[in-house]
């Protein structure tokens, strides 16, 4: 499967989900997320989910890991001009 066809099956299974099933896949998420073995961090690249699309939040992800890291520093990245950059 090209990563086209596979994209395009997701984004009609994200679309599909009810706000129920979004927030126990998101609670689900969590608790796998803070059972990893993860070191203090300084910086954790990260994207703003597109709503539109349906993309997975990781705004709780994010609240969990600036908790364990309070001094934590979220990169956002952006296209401009046909380029990658990092906010």
């Amino acid at each position: 499967m090209k990563k086209q066809e596979a994209r395009s099956i997701y984004i009609k299974k994200r679309a599909a989900l009810s706000t129920l099933e979004k927030n126990r896949f998101y609670d689900l998420i969590l608790i796998n997320f803070q059972q990893l073995l993860l070191p203090q961090m300084l910086y954790v690249h990260t994207y703003i989910a597109a709503t539109e699309k349906n993309e997975i939040a990781t705004d709780h992800l994010l609240y969990y890991l600036e908790f364990r890291n309070p001094e934590l520093k979220l990169v956002i990245p952006k296209m401009e001009n046909d380029s990658l950059v990092h906010f």
